[in-house]
């Protein structure tokens, strides 16, 4: 947080930057026009065209001030008539803020969708609904929230979206492992899963191998992982996905595999001039995994 002489926030910054990173955070900050205090003060004032009300919730989501941006976007969007918000522009505003699952705003969205399909796209408007409901649905399994998944499983189902297994079934191959900490369970409902559904959406595969690489830490221990990877790149090599791959062949002590996965990560970060530094961190972890497993058989014999 940056602070001036009176102690007002005036700006703020999330994650942890390298020092070029901080330096320009700073020089934000340090700009009346631009710090998160101007933009704060300029809609207390009432500005509200188009351009700055983007301007406003964004800055508002990138310091974390979500309450904030909720609340403010509520007491915009309900001055609204029904036209404007269900405009492209008002649509594009939600997606920043951001609509939780059962609430009032997303009620609006799906009583509204035949509106916003013509405004904005079935397909987008579809997409945005059903992420919302997965990516909640799926945290609370995650987290291993039984009762709390069951009750809003219960509300999501009157909805009769026909995702609707198919999201219970994905959420319950987390539970496999929240609920009874069966990695064998999680990898046998993982592999019927992503048999069923697997190719409606990467994402499954993606997220079900990384909490896998999570929950293993010895030789193939969560080698079913390999596999859904495997199947996963075979069927649409996005190089973005190779750093799951590189994760779940090191954690299953797969160490040669690993670094030459990783080796062709680092060729494309060259490739696309980006910063190397992460990758080569891990293949050097990785090298150090490789010499300790060798030094321990040479012990052995």
């Amino acid at each position: 947080m940056f602070l001036n002489g009176d102690g007002e926030m005036v700006h703020v910054l999330v994650g942890g930057p390298e020092a070029n990173g901080l330096i320009e955070a700073g020089k934000l900050a340090l700009n009346p026009d631009k710090n998160l205090l101007s933009v704060i003060k300029e809609w207390n004032t009432g500005k509200r065209d188009h351009d700055f009300v983007v301007k406003y919730f964004k800055t508002l989501k990138e310091a974390y001030l979500n309450d904030q941006a909720s609340a403010d976007f509520l007491s915009f969007f309900n001055k609204e008539n029904d036209k404007d918000k269900t405009s492209k522009s008002t649509f594009e505003l939600i997606k920043i803020v951001g609509a939780a699952p059962f609430s009032p705003l997303l009620d609006y969205v799906e009583a509204s969708r035949s509106k916003y399909y013509k405004s904005v796209g079935k397909q987008e408007i579809d997409s945005f609904i059903s992420k919302i409901y997965l990516t909640y649905l799926e945290s609370l399994s995650i987290y291993g929230a039984r009762k709390e998944f069951d009750a809003a499983m219960k509300k999501f189902k009157l909805k009769k979206y026909p995702y609707t297994d198919e999201y219970e079934m994905y959420c319950n191959v987390y539970f496999a492992y929240t609920a009874k900490n069966d990695i064998k369970a999680y990898m046998e409902r993982g592999t019927e899963f992503l048999a069923k559904y697997g190719r409606n959406n990467d994402a499954y595969t993606l997220g079900l191998t990384s909490l896998l690489g999570n929950y293993t830490g010895r030789p193939n221990e969560g080698a079913a992982g390999i596999v859904w990877m495997e199947n996963l790149l075979k069927r649409n090599p996005d190089p973005s996905y190779l750093d799951f791959y590189f994760y779940i062949l090191w954690r299953n002590y797969q160490v040669d595999k690993a670094l030459a996965v990783g080796n062709q990560i680092r060729e494309n970060d060259i490739k696309n001039d980006r910063p190397t530094k992460s990758i080569d961190e891990q293949i050097e972890m990785v090298k150090g995994i490789k010499a300790k497993a060798s030094a321990s058989q040479k012990s052995k014999s």
